[in-house]
């Protein structure tokens, strides 16, 4: 106890010295400046006193050092809790809740509700707590029978508790009303209530809101309950609501229900912070102090803090670490002792900014040992940082290697400024290391001349002519480093090493507290923002050598955060169709990396409508981020479950930079195109209204409205560029547009960086071969003004050599490949020859070609058409794998028949033949002799069937296609078509079959398109084609095919549906996972 009790005093005493150097120097007028009162609640901590059970936990003494951050930004910051503090953790629950006590008294609770785990050890324990706590409980609703009631009851268990703030002469009372839920009466063991009476919460409160005001004379009353609440889509909701309607208190905190709330109910501020301290919920209160001298209350405001987000930047507060340690010692081994230990690294790594983590330390250390406002130390005399772990004398002469002592002095703030700016960016050496102020600077520029700004930490300007302490040492106090600091007075040289004084220092630490805190800001500020577009599914190499893989990506995107921590990623649509992995798992599987990632949003592509609409807000909502997509209306009645919750035509992204607020608006506009890109029954009631109408709206709205610095348009649009020259629908677009600064765009696989209506235009190719960029550089010092926009595209396929595979991102695909193996690994057959598919070179390919016969045969047709985009790779010769039967057809398009008369089959062909605006057409049955150069439609002169007869307008002919194309995919027409069969079944799903059957497949390539005229010398003269369907031949008993009404085989059925079994089970799996 002798330790903690020295630890207790030691941290009360800096908290006391810090506040007594802050508080003179704040400046609050009497009439002009509010007064804020800030008061931090816990609820249903149960004993979690560290993260032991779980990571998620962030710990008590976390908490703590998030307190104390928030008290020194506004000393007038408390602490209360809204109950069920204690039991629920071994180290509690062993000492019956005493370790958190002593934890809670040394962080100086004011108070708390009862909640009703408060009874789970017996009612005499809630008056004990509280009284070795230094905190009463407040329970205005509990009424306890005299036989019962515990020993100290009244004394320590009350109504009420007015807390008294003197604020600059001015005393502000505010009262805190107890409740306790009415349901603690079963919610607990009977036999530790007996003779316990909850009664009405509204009741109650409104009993004692009375007494407060009219005999107290509060300034503001507060209700500290343990009444439940939950919240969703912004609707607050349980028993908090009656509650908040029947009385007039001034804000709630709740509890109970382990929720995150934030809301209004009758404009009254409801707060709650979830459980075991992974949020904490506040209430801030704005008095103004009035000509007369008076204090009103002005406003309240409730807000919540995801500590548990904040885990990892949050040191565990020392002084609760060693009551905390002390317990632990019965329960568990401890360290021996050393100087003190450090839980993270402290680094002194000067790569990529002016002050390091270390380099603050150190001066922090110097400013509390030399009792001065402010330190400044060279920043080549610290020769390293600490690793996490223990901290020896040996370390310490490492890293303080010369003898120079701690001095202090005085200089006035022209002095200081012109010091600071000594050791900014300093072409002869390190630069210097400061604690104390907050500096401003233009790194653009000269040297010496480059500070624009200085505070101290509490915001108040540095003055020319105002005298500032300041802690140094010997070494540059007499000119080391070429500091100058002539003019200073009162200079006291202590004589002793600081690297001695930071040892004693240590020594009187269980841990090091330390949180590094940015203090000098470029007001040149680069924003980065990364986008990917079109990357169907593609999450590791297995498509294609060229493609990264998430893994490196996610590595590439590290890096650039550690060079610029203002680096965000974001996503211009199509992420999941497009591999066996991700068609699979619905895009689970890539889902569950861009979370990982961090993806702050996303355009909607058109593919993300493959599997129906439902997924779109589900996938936002399991990724934790938002589609964008202000050119996309939808119907009522077509409008999926959340949709509106994460579909968005706009987001702002606001920050504060350099203690600034800087807003970044997004819209997004999805490519018109989608509403035959993708099926139509899956666009049923969607409306893809005008991109630049929509853009102009919202973008007005940002900046007139909402007061962005800037706008990005997310778009799913598509471009090209050659030779500099940007084409597609995006110049259109970028044309007709106001007041966007940059456009990321997509859809059409290229890469493109260029200008067009004086906006920076990205697209970063597909599969994520590359990732493009747009940068933001603002100017942020008193105000924010955006300078300029700079646009760049990174070909990550050049660098898969140098990008290790992030381990996070390679253990969820990972993962998921171990559940899909049955699936992915089953070899179908092999192929002789290499079958390639680049409709860049060739418009009919010997894979277009392979696929359009296999549809033919299976469909018992004379002919097969097939889109040349739904054909997603070729074959090299070998085994071929169910996994590549999904990356060449990721599409679950089904095969489809049908018959056209001959002017028909002409117009579909044509449409095929060079197009603009997707992958030219493959086919398979026919021979086509066309004119290049003719107009569109008007190319083929003649078309022949492979036994060379000639195809007449007039004739009826047998086809096989796809549903895709069927219903206006690639804006193909087959209105006409008569007798159509659709099997239902996919054509990926068929062909393996038929490979499954045939075990060794070949296809040697015929080239069936002609550029020119028909030379045939002698056409045979067939029979006419009957009006009525051509007798099929017989099928070949090697090679599965369907019958003209399109039913499949038995076998092909029992492939799918064993397929279907597999993939199911597995997707079944991952939801009871994730509702688990």
């Amino acid at each position: 106890m002798r330790k903690r009790n020295f630890t207790k005093f030691l941290s009360v005493s800096l908290l006391l010295l810090f506040s007594f150097a802050v508080l003179p120097m704040q400046k609050v007028s009497a009439v002009d400046e509010p007064i804020v009162l800030d008061y931090i609640s816990i609820n249903d901590f149960h004993g979690t006193v560290d993260d032991s059970a779980s990571s998620s936990n962030p710990g008590i003494a976390r908490i703590q050092t998030y307190l104390l951050g928030e008290k020194a930004k506004n000393p007038n910051t408390f602490f209360v809790s809204a109950g069920d503090q204690y039991q629920g953790s071994p180290i509690s629950n062993l000492t019956y809740g005493e370790v958190v006590n002593d934890i809670l008294a040394h962080m100086e609770m004011l108070t708390s509700a009862v909640g009703n785990h408060e009874f789970d050890w017996g009612a005499e324990r809630i008056p004990l707590w509280a009284k070795s706590g230094g905190f009463p409980f407040v329970a205005s609703n509990i009424e306890v029978e005299a036989d019962k009631k515990p020993a100290e009851w009244d004394d320590y268990v009350e109504p009420y508790y007015v807390h008294n703030v003197t604020v600059d002469g001015k005393t502000i009372k505010v009262g805190f009303i107890g409740i306790a839920t009415p349901e603690t009466s079963y919610k607990v063991a009977a036999e530790n209530v007996v003779g316990f009476e909850f009664t009405d919460p509204v009741e109650a409160t409104n009993t004692w809101t009375t007494h407060l005001r009219d005999v107290e004379k509060v300034d503001a009353v507060i209700a500290l309950t343990h009444l439940g609440s939950f919240q969703k889509d912004g609707v607050i909701s349980g028993e908090i609501v009656e509650y908040a309607n029947g009385v007039s208190v001034d804000g709630i905190f709740s509890g109970h229900t382990h929720q995150v709330v934030n809301g209004i109910v009758n404009n009254i501020p409801i707060v709650q912070g979830q459980y075991n301290g992974r949020s904490l919920s506040k209430l801030s209160l704005s008095f103004n102090v009035e000509a007369d001298d008076t204090v009103t209350l002005a406003s309240v405001t409730g807000s919540t803090a995801n500590i548990r987000n904040m885990k990892a930047s949050l040191a565990e507060d020392p002084g609760v670490l060693a009551i905390l340690n002390e317990y632990k010692e019965d329960l568990e081994p401890i360290l021996s002792e050393e100087l003190t230990v450090t839980e993270n690294e402290i680094s002194h790594d000067l790569t990529n900014r002016q002050v390091s983590p270390m380099g603050q330390f150190i001066a922090k250390t110097m400013a509390h040992l030399g009792e001065t406002q402010i330190a400044i130390i060279n920043g080549g005399g610290i020769r390293g940082g600490f690793e996490a772990g223990p901290i020896t004398m040996g370390d310490m002469y490492s890293i303080l290697p010369f003898d120079n002592t701690l001095v202090t002095l005085k200089v006035t703030g022209a002095k200081l400024k012109e010091l600071i700016d000594h050791g900014i960016n300093s072409p002869d050496f390190r630069s210097g290391q400061f604690y104390g102020i907050n500096v401003w600077y233009d790194g653009t520029a000269p040297y010496k001349s480059r500070v624009t700004r200085m505070t101290l930490l509490d915001g108040t300007p540095i003055e020319d002519d105002t005298v500032y302490s300041v802690s140094t040492l010997d070494f540059v106090y007499t000119g080391g480093d070429k500091y100058n600091f002539s003019g200073a007075t009162d200079v006291v040289d202590t004589y002793l090493p600081l690297r001695d004084l930071i040892a004693d220092e240590l020594r009187t630490m269980e841990k090091i507290d330390f949180t590094f805190a940015e203090n000098i800001y470029d007001i040149h500020k680069k924003l980065d923002y990364f986008s990917i577009n079109d990357f169907h599914g593609n999450v590791d190499s297995t498509g294609s050598s060229k493609n990264p893989g998430l893994a490196r990506m996610a590595t590439f995107l590290k890096n650039k955060m550690a060079t610029n921590p203002l680096t965000y990623f974001l996503s211009s649509g199509d992420h999941f169709q497009g591999t066996a992995i991700s068609n699979l798992t619905h895009g689970a599987v890539v889902n569950d990396v861009l979370k990982e990632m961090n993806l702050m949003a996303s355009a909607i592509g058109n593919h993300e409508f493959d599997w129906g609409s439902d997924l779109i807000p589900q996938w936002a909502k399991d990724g934790e981020y938002y589609y964008l997509a202000s050119n996309i209306d939808v119907l009522t009645s077509a409008k999926p479950v959340e949709w509106d919750d994460y579909v968005r035509p706009y987001i702002i992204q606001d920050q504060i930079i350099n203690g600034q607020t800087v807003k970044v608006g997004f819209i997004g506009i999805a490519t018109p195109e989608t509403k035959f890109k993708t099926s139509a029954a899956n666009v049923e009631g969607f409306t893809f209204t005008d991109p630049v109408e929509a853009t102009n709206k919202w973008s007005k709205y940002l900046r007139e409205v909402k007061g962005v610095d800037a706008v990005i348009a997310l778009t799913h649009l598509g471009s090209f560029q050659k030779d500099g020259v940007i084409s597609g629908e995006i110049v259109e677009y970028a044309n007709g547009i106001e007041g966007v600064d940059a456009i990321f765009t997509g859809h059409t696989h290229q890469v493109v960086n260029g200008e067009v209506n004086g906006i920076d235009i990205v697209q970063g190719g597909y599969n994520g071969r590359s990732i493009s960029n747009v940068s933001l550089h603002f100017v942020i010092d008193e105000d924010v003004v955006l300078e300029d926009v700079t646009a760049s595209v990174t070909n990550l396929t050049e660098l898969i050599p140098s990008l290790t595979e992030d381990e996070a991102v390679a253990a969820i695909i990972k993962n998921y490949y171990t559940e899909l193996q049955p699936i992915l690994g089953e070899v179908l057959g092999t192929l002789k020859n290499d079958l390639p598919h680049d409709t860049d070179t060739m418009q009919l390919s010997p894979m277009g070609q392979f696929i359009a016969k296999s549809l033919a045969e299976l469909g018992n047709t004379q002919i097969a058409i097939v889109n040349g985009g739904g054909i997603r790779r070729g074959f090299e010769a070998g085994e071929i794998t169910m996994g590549l039967m999904y990356e060449l057809l990721p599409f679950d398009n089904t095969l489809v028949t049908m018959k056209v008369t001959g002017a028909e089959l002409k117009k579909l062909l044509e449409h095929g033949l060079h197009p603009d605006s997707f992958r030219p057409g493959q086919f398979y049955g026919v021979e086509v002799w066309y004119d290049k150069d003719q107009p569109a439609g008007e190319r083929i002169s003649s078309i022949r069937l492979l036994d060379g007869t000639l195809v007449k307008d007039d004739a009826t002919y047998t086809v096989s296609t796809l549903d895709f194309l069927l219903t206006g995919g690639d804006n193909y027409d087959f209105s006409k078509a008569t007798d159509v069969v659709d099997t239902y079944i996919p054509v990926r799903d068929l062909i393996a079959d038929m490979i499954r059957e045939e075990e060794e497949i070949s296809h040697t390539f015929l080239e069936h398109l002609h550029i020119g005229e028909d030379t045939t010398s002698e056409n045979p003269t067939p029979e006419e084609p009957k009006p009525e369907e051509p007798k099929p031949e017989e099928p070949k008993p090697e090679k599965p095919t369907l019958p003209a009404t399109g039913a499949a085989s038995s076998g092909a059925f029992y492939g799918l549906g064993l397929i279907s079994l597999i993939a199911g089970g597995y997707i079944s799996r991952k939801d009871k996972k994730k509702v688990s």
